[in-house]
């Protein structure tokens, strides 16, 4: 990683401290499903062969991405995977110190070509009303002109009902990826990962149970994890199936009431499947 130079303004700068960029994620690793990753390793792959073209038809390039979903859908996954396989340094931007909007166009251009530039939680960003800094000073700084070329411009929100829409306009975004709640698919990549599963006789009960409840990949990851020595593979997806017949219940008593609840629970004891039974941690 470059090392960036982060004493321009009074107050030392808005880009973090850089180290040695060392991260084990890569794209197939990730909790995502095939066909997300797939596109998402083609779009990269055609940016980078294509450097030299948009200066032939009078454009920069860079690319941008705005990258949503809830905590512990895989945001920050996804940019470390994106980092490693396209080798470029990642300058992540503090935005609650910089000061005003020439600050952030002089933090611009302390970055490096050939590197990312990612700001996470756009969503969370004030109105123009600001004295310290505004959107569109931050708009002008990454897509108008003089802005800085040969970078990856990552953005980051939980929610996009509450990103402005100015911030991830066309332009300025060349790709929307909304990072969702654990697949099937995404959970063989994780039960890989942790457990060296590719097949288990209790995966059929867990892809049908993703199906119907909502769980982040984050969670996911951490039930699986092994707790000791003396843990097992089939005791996780065991604890797993449980805490998702919990939780599908749970929001089926809150969301459409107990006669509901009750037929989800038949449902599912008609499979096998028992609520409430002990399982060890």
């Amino acid at each position: 990683m470059n090392n960036p130079s982060t004493d321009w303004g009074k107050d030392g700068g808005g880009l973090l401290p850089q180290r040695p960029f060392e991260h084990s994620a890569t794209f197939t690793t990730l909790a995502i499903d095939s066909t997300k990753r797939r596109e998402i390793e083609e779009d990269f792959l055609h940016f980078m062969e294509a450097k030299n073209y948009p200066f032939t038809i009078g454009k920069c390039w860079k690319r941008g991405y705005f990258i949503y979903g809830l905590p512990g859908t895989g945001k920050s996954s996804l940019v470390a995977c994106i980092a490693k396989w396209v080798k470029f340094d990642v300058f992540e931007v503090n935005l609650a110190i910089v000061k005003n909007n020439n600050d952030f166009r002089t933090l611009l251009f302390n970055t490096t070509t050939n590197s990312i530039i990612l700001i996470e939680n756009i969503d969370c960003i004030g109105s123009d009303d600001s004295e310290r800094f505004t959107k569109s000073g931050l708009v002008n700084a990454l897509d108008g002109l003089g802005s800085p070329e040969e970078r990856i411009i990552l953005l980051t929100a939980t929610h996009l009902d509450r990103t402005d829409p100015c911030l991830i306009r066309t332009g300025l975004i060349n790709k929307r990826v909304k990072m969702s709640f654990c697949t099937f698919q995404g959970f063989q990549v994780l039960a890989y990962n942790y457990l060296s599963l590719n097949d288990h006789p209790l995966f059929r009960s867990i892809r049908e149970l993703l199906s119907e409840v909502p769980i982040v990949p984050a969670d996911v990851a951490e039930i699986l994890m092994l707790k000791s020595s003396t843990d097992d593979p089939e005791r996780r997806l065991n604890k797993l199936i449980e805490i998702l017949m919990e939780a599908g219940r749970k929001a089926m008593k809150e969301s459409k009431g107990m006669k509901e609840s009750k037929g989800m629970e038949e449902r599912w004891k008609k499979k096998g499947w028992e609520i409430g039974r002990s399982w060890s941690t």
